[in-house]
């Protein structure tokens, strides 16, 4: 006995009722969210940034040559963002994107915020997320001296604080509100408050 066309009975797998289910009711539900009119709040709309990204030049800017200042090496960043005014200006760049060595930092990950690192001549220093301080020499990447700070008792994942060089000292800022005065050249502590 052959069985023909109008014999065979399609009857649907459990998948594929489950699956038809779920299409029918995703489409129902974006039907439903879709079909509520939005309130629009009462009052004059006034734009916000009007008159700010009106870059028409000036016609008294006209005849003015702009004049950029001759590209300058830095030997020293001494605070985030390089100086008070967090313009670095015009930095010389000599192309060369090698990379001379690396260091690991403890704590350093995509959920770990470090504080900005300083540098001054031949040395480089950080902040771990322990918040030990850690100078490593530029050159090489090799540690010349670290420096515990004070970390209260339970209190082991703040973050925050900062570094800042001045002369031959490091200030430390810490998220528990302690300040340290370091011995650039040698890690040791000159004061804290």
């Amino acid at each position: 006995m052959f069985l023909t066309s109008s014999d065979y009975v399609f009857r649907p797998t459990m998948g594929i009722i489950m699956s038809r289910l779920v299409i029918t009711v995703l489409v129902c539900m974006t039907l439903v969210a879709c079909s509520k009119k939005k309130e629009r709040l009462q009052g004059e709309r006034i734009d916000a940034l009007e008159g700010i990204y009106n870059y028409a030049p000036s016609p008294q800017l006209k005849d003015t040559m702009v004049e950029i200042p001759a590209p300058v090496s830095l030997s020293d960043w001494t605070m985030a963002g390089q100086n008070t005014t967090n313009n670095i200006g015009n930095i010389a760049f000599d192309g060369s994107t090698n990379i001379q060595w690396k260091a690991s930092i403890e704590g350093a990950g995509k959920k770990t915020r470090l504080v900005a690192p300083v540098f001054s001549k031949d040395t480089i220093f950080l902040m771990d997320s322990d918040h030990a301080i850690i100078a490593l020499h530029q050159s090489t990447g090799k540690t010349k001296w670290t420096f515990e700070a004070t970390v209260p008792d339970g209190d082991e994942d703040s973050f925050g604080g900062g570094l800042s060089l001045s002369g031959n000292r490091l200030f430390v800022s810490t998220p528990y509100g302690k300040l340290y005065s370091l011995d650039a050249s040698t890690g040791k502590l000159l004061w804290e408050k």
